[in-house]
């Protein structure tokens, strides 16, 4: 049986590469971070940057902790954002909006 909170990530993961068709997103396992990330402080700021640049964004899935983590890397600086799954779907939702309400 499917749980919600998996069904809301692969719905809010179709939404993002719709929305934003010039990235990029790759699925990778779940790393230990080596410390000298730059962490971005909102998922719109990262996935503009990284669509404005076309860069690559790799995402995994925490299960344990139930968080999505974004990274890229660009200029030598891995940027991070770090979001838990619940609150993916809102995050995804306000990007929907105001992409759509500026189109």
């Amino acid at each position: 049986m499917v749980n919600r909170s998996d069904y809301a990530f692969k719905y809010s993961m179709r939404e993002l590469k719709r929305l934003f068709p010039n990235t990029p997103f790759l699925e990778v396992k779940m790393q230990e971070l080596e410390g000298d990330e730059v962490r971005v402080k909102s998922l719109e700021e990262f996935i503009d940057v990284c669509d404005k640049l076309r860069l690559l964004v790799e995402y995994s899935v925490d299960d344990e902790n139930g968080s999505v983590r974004f990274l890229t890397k660009y200029q030598g600086r891995t940027l991070v954002y770090e979001i838990d799954i619940n609150e993916f779907y809102k995050a995804v939702s306000r990007i929907r909006e105001l992409k759509e309400s500026v189109v």
